[in-house]
This record gives structure tokens, C-alpha cells and sequence, in this order.
């Protein structure tokens, strides 16, 4: 009995941990190697570290206001109930531009992917017209079809994809670690040392899916604050063994998707593996996020279910078609900016909480939550005067 009840709740655990784990692990992952090698391996370790500690105590910080409110909403609804109708607004509107933004950028990585996948198998000259079919639609139509599950089998779907691909991504590291060269890894480039902040930003960032592992868990303050825990780290040591390979194994050429560098250095058959992985990274990143963008228009929007989803999928759909491509800019605006500003909106609305809750801050959570909003306020700053599309 005893035995039965601790393995219900160890897999309701790993449950938690992979719903986050599963939506951070997505896209960003494949543009962190390039900002690497730009600024120098070792600073950009360092940056990943530092950005991961900002992003548990973000997400740590997002995870008490939903355990400490009854009713259930997304960020916007948070923000309004907290900060006000005002800032509730703005707050709609930042979630739904951001997560469309987020949303077209798995569509156009996660084509790419499915591009060299189908490419390996079918060769061009072979009149079957594949590799060169519309595989953004086909991608959007996939994950349109999955998000009409209900809940509870998307939530095991995403966990066993995001299990999955947690093990790849060890195979491929632990199988590339034998080609790195050193001198890849050294030398530090002081004028592109802001290069890896956003990338790792937006590539860290989970927030979107804190109250879906919330419903999974319960209101247990511990296990939900050791799921984040865990649930960030996870990323965040499997991007340092990522970069260390990529970069340590195709050095400073590259590409700003990763994969199909290795391609030249490595071979077809590495490249494979490596497409494989980055679409599932993709596709459980862009199942996580998409359940929560329907969520997100339903609890806090009032937008009935099925328009929802038609949205879920229409908005990327229309992006894409009108001309929004550039994977690049997207991802620097996405991570600087809009990721900068939910930080920044959150730390207010916990301050909030806790006066209203326990009418008391603690001095540490107090500092730190200064010190990581004064951080991502210059760096917003920063990006908006320098940023170029």
C-alpha cells in the first residue's frame, strides 16, 4: 500500500518536472551555440549559469502567486486580479503577441527539422516533390490535431516526448563529446558579450505552463517548488552539454540552427539524429505552449474553446503567410524584451501577494528580487536601442 501510494506520487512528480522541463526545452536551445561562439564558450557558460538562477527564482516566484490565489488563471488574469485592470490589459496583450511570437518561431524552426529529416530520405532528384513541401503547414495541422485531446492525454503525450528527448539529447552529447577540440572552447570576445542574454532568456523561460504542472501536482508547496526546481535545472544542464559539443565540435561556423552544421563536420547520419531531436524539442515545447495559449484565452479572455484553438493555430498560420520569418530577430526581441518585461511584471505582482497574503516580504526575496528587476530593465533598455530587425 505504502509502496503504491510513493509511486503515484513519484510519477505525479516526474509528471511536474517534465511539463516544465518540456515546454523550456524547445527552439532557444538551437540558437545557443552560435551566441556562444560569438562571445566565447566560457562566458557564455557563464551567462547560462547566472540566467538559471534568475529563472528559478522567477519561476519559483510565479509558482507562490498561483498557490497563493484560488481561483485559476494564466499571467494576464494574475496581473489584473493583482495589479489592476490596467496592467491587466497590457498584460493580455503582451501574452497573447509573445506566445503568437513564440508559436511562429517553432513553426519555423520546427520546419527546418522536418526538412532535413525528410531530405536524408528522400533525394531531390526523385520527382516526388517532398522536400520541398510546406512543412510550416504541416506542422501547424499536426499540433493542431494533437491540442484536441483532452488535457490530461496531451499532458502524458508531452511527458513521454519530453522523456524521450531528454535521452536523446544525452545520446547525441555523450556521442559528439569525442570530436570536441579544445581550442574551440577558448578565447573570450568582450564586444558580443551581451550575444548569449537573450537567446538564454527566451531559452529558459517556462513560465506559460507553471499552472498546468501546478493542476498536476496539487497545491503541495514542496513538491511544487521542488518540480520548478528540478524542472529549470534539467534545461539548463542539458544546454551546457549542447553548446559544449556544438561549439567545442564545429567551433566558430556554427549555424544559427545548429544542427546542420554537423552535417560538414560529422556527417548525414549525425545531422539526422540531430533533426530528430530538435523536432521533438520543438514539438513538446510547441504542445506545452500551445494547450496554455488556449487556456490563456479561455480563463482570462473569455474566448469560447473552439475559437481558441482555431486561433492556436490560425495566428502563427497567418504570420508566417504575410511575411514574419526572420527566426533571428524574433527570438532576440523575444527573449530580451518580452521575457524581460513578464520578469519584471511578476516580481511587482509578488510583492503584492505577499503584502496582501502575509503582509511581510522576506529581505532576501526582497534583494534578489531588486537586483534580477533592475537587471532585466536595463537589459530591455539596452536591447531597444541597440535592437535591429
Amino acid at each position: 500500500m505504502l509502496n503504491s501510494m510513493f509511486s503515484a506520487k513519484f510519477l505525479k512528480f516526474t509528471k511536474g518536472v517534465l511539463v516544465l522541463s518540456g515546454m523550456i526545452i524547445g527552439v532557444g536551445m538551437f540558437a545557443i551555440p552560435q551566441a556562444f561562439a560569438k562571445s566565447g564558450f566560457w562566458l557564455g557558460a557563464l551567462e547560462l549559469f547566472l540566467l538559471t538562477i534568475v529563472m528559478i527564482f522567477f519561476h519559483l516566484i510565479y509558482g507562490e502567486i498561483v498557490l497563493y490565489t484560488d481561483e485559476k488563471h494564466r499571467m494576464p488574469g494574475y496581473i489584473n486580479l493583482y495589479l489592476g485592470t490596467k496592467a491587466g490589459l497590457f498584460a493580455r496583450f503582451l501574452s497573447f503577441f509573445s506566445i503568437s511570437c513564440a508559436l511562429l518561431v517553432y513553426v519555423l524552426m520546427g520546419s527546418k527539422f522536418l526538412y532535413n529529416i525528410v531530405a536524408f530520405f528522400v533525394k531531390p532528384d526523385a520527382n516526388l516533390g517532398l522536400t520541398n513541401f510546406p512543412w510550416e503547414i504541416f506542422l501547424i495541422a499536426l499540433v493542431a490535431i494533437i491540442l484536441l485531446f483532452p488535457s490530461k492525454k496531451e499532458t502524458i503525450v508531452d511527458s513521454v516526448l519530453t522523456a524521450a528527448l531528454v535521452l536523446l539529447i544525452i545520446g547525441l552529447v555523450v556521442f559528439l563529446a569525442s570530436y570536441i577540440q579544445v581550442k574551440n572552447l577558448s578565447g573570450i570576445n568582450w564586444s558580443y558579450y551581451i550575444e548569449p542574454y537573450g537567446v538564454l532568456l527566451f531559452a529558459l523561460s517556462g513560465s506559460v505552463v507553471i499552472p498546468d504542472m501546478i493542476t498536476v501536482l496539487g497545491k503541495n508547496k514542496t513538491a511544487v517548488r521542488s518540480a520548478i526546481t528540478i524542472g529549470t535545472l534539467i534545461p539548463a544542464v542539458l544546454y551546457f552539454g549542447f553548446a559544449l559539443v556544438m561549439v567545442g565540435v564545429v567551433g566558430s561556423n556554427v549555424g544559427s540552427e545548429a544542427i546542420s552544421s554537423l552535417g560538414v563536420v560529422i556527417g548525414r547520419n549525425t545531422m539526422l539524429l540531430g533533426s530528430l531531436i530538435g523536432f521533438l524539442a520543438i514539438l513538446t515545447s510547441y504542445i506545452s505552449l500551445g494547450k496554455s495559449f488556449q487556456e490563456l484565452m479561455r480563463l482570462d479572455m473569455k474566448i469560447p474553446n473552439i475559437l481558441a484553438w482555431v486561433l492556436v493555430s490560425g495566428v502563427p498560420l497567418f504570420l508566417y503567410l504575410v511575411g514574419f520569418q526572420n527566426f533571428s530577430a524574433i527570438i532576440r526581441f523575444m527573449g530580451v524584451i518580452i521575457v524581460g518585461i513578464d520578469v519584471a511584471l511578476i516580481i511587482i505582482c509578488y510583492y503584492s501577494v505577499k503584502r496582501k497574503y502575509t503582509h511581510t516580504i522576506p529581505w532576501y526575496v526582497y534583494v534578489g528580487g531588486t537586483i534580477i528587476f533592475t537587471v532585466v530593465v536595463v537589459g530591455i533598455i539596452y536591447e531597444i536601442s541597440t535592437f535591429k530587425f
